[in-house]
């Protein structure tokens, strides 16, 4: 059986973009930061 790698969708890279934002901001804050405080960053940030 042969695997063959397959492209990435759009919607998998935006996630994956995501939550690298979200453990930026996460160690950022030295790992203070819970869901609420990181949505807020986020969505000061612009990002959904």
């Amino acid at each position: 059986m042969v695997l063959v790698a397959k492209e990435k969708s759009s919607k998998e890279l935006a996630k994956e973009g995501l939550l690298a934002d979200i453990q930026k901001i996460h160690q950022a804050s030295k790992c203070r930061y819970g869901a609420p405080k990181i949505h807020a960053e986020l969505k000061a940030l612009g990002k959904n």
